[in-house]
């Protein structure tokens, strides 16, 4: 089957996250395609992994959170084995069925289990006062003055003109259109901004007290990252058949351990952590290592990936 085949098998998945609005659980997202790199997604998320090509800090970062997710014995160094015997594990553990694939429910269970730091982060920066539950202005905060901000001809509604003007505040303005303006009707106000966030808190609000609770939440995050779940599971789906077979759930983090390996010594360690010279991209350019949203070999389970 055929990438674009399968793609359209998927489409009733998409269709509920593309169709939603935005929560306040998209501030994380706009703030990353600005810079922040939210979990590894926006311009400069596809990158090599754990960022060695972005200094010292990236780097011992990136070797930190391989360390903790595949150093299974804890003795402070991590070989490709070990590696592959701890993605076998995951793969083995979430094929429900036990026919050697993971289908698009299986994976997203196995996604959802590694993004979970993710999934409380973002519940932390909008729960400011720290009480356990986002209150309704707490999720209208941050989105409060969106269209002030973007509104670069100071007519209060977001529209082609403010898209057109200014490269990073363009691309931003286009993506609060796409998600904020329910009516497609090229104008976006800041009514219309916070309709849609209401809309969004009351539709995830299970036993209606006004507020969101992290179980509640959690509902939210999910719809809203599963086009990225998507994504992330036909990167490593390679030859489109919507399954994923262990061959190829081993393939993005094959050859991790030599990429990242700075002393050549067949292991990663403490001694690899104080290297900070970028090898380079010749080495190991296999496309292996690079895939739409932040896919490097991060994929599902990466050093962002929760």
């Amino acid at each position: 089957m055929r990438k674009g085949t399968k793609i359209a098998l998927m489409a009733s998945a998409l269709a509920v996250a593309g169709a939603a609005g935005l929560s306040s659980l998209a501030v994380a997202e706009y703030r990353g395609s600005h810079g922040g790199g939210h979990h590894g997604a926006g311009k400069h998320g596809g990158g090599h992994h754990g960022g060695w090509h972005k200094g010292k800090k990236h780097g011992r970062k990136g070797m930190y959170r391989m360390m903790a997710r595949f150093d299974a014995d804890k003795d402070g160094k991590l070989t490709q084995d070990e590696v592959n015997d701890t993605r076998k594990g995951l793969h083995a553990k979430h094929d429900a069925n036990k026919d050697g694939k993971l289908d698009l429910t299986e994976f997203e269970i196995l996604w959802i289990e590694f993004k979970n730091r993710d999934l409380v982060r973002s519940f932390q920066r909008i729960d400011v006062d720290g009480d356990a539950v986002i209150t309704i202005d707490e999720y209208m905060e941050p989105f409060a003055r969106i269209v002030q901000h973007k509104d670069r001809n100071d007519d209060k509604v977001l529209d082609a003109q403010d898209k057109g003007r200014g490269k990073h505040r363009g691309r931003g303005a286009k993506w609060i259109m796409e998600r904020f303006d329910t009516n497609k009707d090229g104008k976006l106000t800041q009514e219309e901004v916070d309709e849609a966030r209401k809309s969004q808190l009351a539709k995830h609000d299970a036993n209606k007290d006004g507020k969101l609770d992290l179980t509640e939440f959690k509902a939210r995050w999910i719809e809203f990252k599963q086009p990225r779940m998507v994504r992330s599971f036909q990167f490593i789906d390679s030859d489109g058949d919507a399954s994923i077979t262990v061959e190829e759930y081993l393939k993005p983090f094959s050859r991790v351990v030599a990429r990242m390996d700075r002393n050549e010594d067949g292991v990663l360690d403490k001694e690899d952590r104080k290297r900070r010279k970028h090898r380079g991209r010749g080495g190991d350019n296999d496309g292996s290592h690079r895939g739409p949203g932040g896919m490097s070999p991060r994929g599902d389970m990466g050093p962002r990936g929760g």
